[in-house]
């Protein structure tokens, strides 16, 4: 076993049976203990003999020592706050954090120092503080708060050393910050008034200081003294100044206020100042102006008519107003500036009237907020008076058109369509306005009250029955402002016609037992719509076996390529598009059986085709001998393209079906006004 030093117990190592030891002889006994979990010290090791029967004979004390390794200590340094640049009149927040991180050593007898020196070298703060008995791998925390207090900018260097019982450095940690110079917060401002309160005609003086507090100069600072009225918070008077402001100095400045421009109520004088396009006040002072009084307010474009001011409301410029005593004689005209405010001239108390001049900018507009004359009673005090206007000055233009090719825009080649009824719908049905388009389509709904709308094609007149939308805009839902021109809004309808048709045909007019045989099949997309995952079905019919199939495709189609036996396919077919299909057979039928081929094409689930005659095919032959057939044949077909003129000629010459659009696209062009 082994036991500190003092005999307390530590561990236990294993016990070992021993048997068969002769006389006057030995043996050698091994064991491993490790030491990497236990401190360093002295300790001994402990070996006993002892009988059978539990009778101890002899015991034999070794002493030992363990050591400490060279795994060393490690000091990390953290700044909390995770800034690395600081203003002049910030705290610092310093966290130190010291590890033992020897495994079998006790860190004492030490002393962690912290000290922070300035930009000039010089030594700002410095403290030390003791550690004793950190046990192994753990860690002890402390944290330190440094106040600036306009501390000279430039960078700072913390330093963090560990001090041994003999004063020698055994570790050292170093992390540093910046101090900026923050102007807004260096500054402190200072304003008086010579009157606190005063009658118009009597001027007033601000005085302004301005204190820079900061051990740094303040350079091309950008200071203003400005005079506001508190009431409405409208700038009276502004002064704009750049100066150079030393460290601990102060700045002063005075402004002459004249009173006869300020309505009654409370004014001040600010010092503010700019810094990166934000300011910052530093100092105020308070006068009462009595017996002026302030009439203001703003011109609106009130969109929506409710007669109130919302964020997409815009403002009025150039509105003439007119201010009458209690004559009615016109005392001041002015007009509305850029943001749509007016202000007059500081009137004395009394009864007046703001009339509003409803032409110019106003020529189109309805009141909706206000009066367009409007008493006020006025007695030491501000008369904020708003005005709103809606107008009905917006027009409305567009096409309903022919669009042959789908695409959703108007071409050169595609017409309009005429008499179709259109209506612009308010939730205010003395504002819903109805027309037609005319010969070309076109339509155009003029002097439009602005406000929130919906554009719908009503079509009274049944023009656009069996046409579909392609421009999918239909209701469409509009906002129309004042002065609004929406040019464009367009409609495209088209008809959709959706024929399929299928040909056949073994270019033979007698079949023979035995005969290798090819027939040519084809899938034609004749309307003016992409079909996607239409069926063809060709059935291996009786007298006929080793069947197989290839495709082959043009415009865009696709098909299944080949197979064995029926031919049961799904295709996408594009307008205009061609599916081929090469059926290779050998002729199993006897003299005088009819082989009859029969293909069908069909639309896919939910379309249906407009001409269903030519959605099947038929090819029938009967099986002669050599004489019979001789002269009646032709070459098999090898390919779509080789056997295509072969197949159209004997097409003609039978009664196959066939395709026929051409009186159908008639009454369907005729009916669109082409």
């Amino acid at each position: 076993m082994i036991e500190t030093e003092s005999g307390q117990y530590v561990d236990n190592l294993s016990n070992i049976e021993i048997s068969g030891l002769s006389a006057n002889s030995s043996i050698t006994l091994d064991s491993t203990w490790s030491t990497a979990q236990f401190y360093a010290g002295n300790y001994k090791l402990v070996s006993e003999l002892i009988d059978p029967s539990g009778d101890l004979h002899n015991r034999v004390e070794t002493p030992f020592e363990i050591i400490v390794n060279n795994s060393g200590i490690a000091v990390e340094f953290n700044v909390l706050t995770n800034q690395s640049q600081y203003s002049t009149v910030d705290s610092v927040e310093i966290n130190t954090i010291l590890a033992n991180l020897a495994p079998n050593a006790i860190l004492e007898n030490t002393t962690l120092e912290i000290t922070i020196t300035a930009p000039d070298t010089s030594v700002i703060l410095q403290q030390s503080r003791p550690v004793n008995d950190l046990a192994p791998n753990a860690s002890q925390q402390w944290q330190d708060i440094y106040q600036l207090n306009h501390a000279p900018v430039g960078e700072y260097t913390i330093t963090l050393n560990l001090y041994d019982d003999l004063n020698n450095v055994i570790a050292t940690e170093t992390g540093t910050f910046e101090v900026l110079l923050d102007e807004q917060r260096v500054l402190a401002g200072n304003v008086t008034v010579d009157f606190d309160q005063i009658q118009p005609g009597t001027d007033n003086v601000c005085h302004f200081e301005l204190t820079n507090q900061s051990n740094n100069p303040l350079t091309a600072l950008s200071v203003e003294l400005v005079v506001i009225n508190l009431s409405n918070q409208l700038a009276m008077l502004t002064s704009p100044f750049q100066i150079d402001l030393d460290a601990g100095a102060t700045w002063q400045e005075d402004l002459m206020v004249q009173t006869n421009d300020l309505s009654s109520g409370d004014h001040a004088c600010l010092v503010r100042t700019l810094v990166g396009g934000d300011a910052t006040t530093h100092g105020s002072a308070i006068f009462m102006v009595t017996g002026a009084n302030q009439v203001s307010g703003v011109v609106f474009d009130d969109f929506n008519g409710d007669g109130v001011q919302d964020n997409n409301d815009a403002d009025i410029e150039n509105v003439e107003l007119k201010l009458l005593d209690n004559n009615q004689s016109t005392i001041q005209t002015i007009q509305t500036a850029a943001d749509g405010s007016y202000q007059f001239a500081p009137v004395n108390n009394g009864e007046y009237t703001i009339q509003v001049t409803e032409s110019g900018v106003l020529a189109d507009a309805q009141i909706t907020s206000g009066n367009q004359m409007t008493v006020l009673n006025i007695e030491n005090n501000h008369a904020q008076m708003d005005f709103a206007y809606q107008y009905s000055n917006s027009s409305i233009e567009g096409v309903i058109w022919d669009d042959a090719n789908a695409d959703g825009v108007v071409d050169m080649d595609e017409d309009g369509f005429e008499s179709v009824s259109i209506e612009l719908l308010h939730d205010d049905p003395n504002l819903t306005m109805a027309t037609n388009t005319d010969a070309a389509g076109s339509y155009r709904f003029e002097q439009i009250t602005s406000g929130s709308y919906q554009l719908q094609i009503t079509d009274n007149n049944q023009v656009l029955d069996g046409l579909r939308s392609t421009t999918s805009n239909e209701p469409l839902a509009l906002d129309v402002y004042s002065n609004a021109s929406l040019i464009g809004t367009n409609f495209g309808y088209r008809l959709d016609i959706f024929d399929l048709d299928v040909l056949t045909t073994n270019c033979t007019k007698g079949l023979r037992e035995g005969q290798e045989i090819t027939y040519l099949v084809q899938v034609r997309n004749l309307g003016n719509t992409d079909i996607t995952q239409a069926a063809v079905e060709n059935l291996v019919p009786l007298g006929l076996t080793n069947v197989s199939w290839t495709c082959e495709t043009e415009g865009g189609a696709t098909c299944g390529g080949s197979g064995m036996d029926d031919v049961l396919d799904l295709i996408d077919i594009p307008q205009g598009a061609t599916v081929n299909y090469l059926i290779d057979a050998t002729v199993s039928g006897q003299l005088l059986d009819i082989i009859t081929e029969e293909v069908s094409v069909s639309m896919p689930s939910g379309v249906v085709d407009d001409v269903m005659s030519n959605n099947q095919a038929f090819d029938s032959d009967m099986v002669l001998d050599l004489f019979f057939i001789d002269g009646f044949e032709c070459a098999a077909p090898t390919s779509p393209v080789i056997s295509q003129n072969k197949l159209l000629d004997i097409l003609i010459s039978e009664p196959q079906p066939q395709a026929k659009l051409v009186n159908y696209m008639n009454q369907q062009i005729i009916g669109t006004g082409k």
